[in-house]
């Protein structure tokens, strides 16, 4: 099984602003033709951006942030992202987005079809 890491590492790159940036549709593209079905991965994030006027927008709302666990335990996870003590505080779409870009998993693997699924609602809506 291949590593999320080295699979990105092996696409094309743009280096500035003191970063490797990568071409999410290029990324997609290639990662729909992998025929593994899934990537070994520590923790991780994804930040997508846009680039306009030589300056590069971060989407932090959006982040793909991939969490290595021990037990899956989303109200958890909701409670600690948004600051709030319990689950009912929560407004429905604010967990919805929660529920894309958080992802834990167990065992060090993650489906590709979870980043698949994560690029096409936030990236190509």
């Amino acid at each position: 099984m291949i590593s999320l890491v080295d699979f990105i590492e092996k696409q094309k790159c743009l280096e500035e602003f003191n970063t490797k940036m990568y071409n999410l549709a290029d990324f997609y593209e290639k990662l729909k033709k992998l025929k593994d079905e899934s990537f070994k991965t520590d923790d991780f994030v994804l930040i997508p951006y846009y680039i306009q006027n030589k300056k590069r927008l971060e989407l932090y709302y959006c982040e793909l942030n991939i969490r290595v666990v021990e037990r899956i335990d989303r109200e958890k996870l909701l409670l600690n992202k948004t600051g709030k003590r319990d689950i009912n505080e929560i407004q429905n779409d604010v967990i919805k987005r929660y529920e894309m870009c958080c992802i834990e998993i167990l065992n060090n693997e993650i489906s590709k079809e979870n980043i698949l699924k994560y690029i096409r609602i936030y990236i190509f809506k």
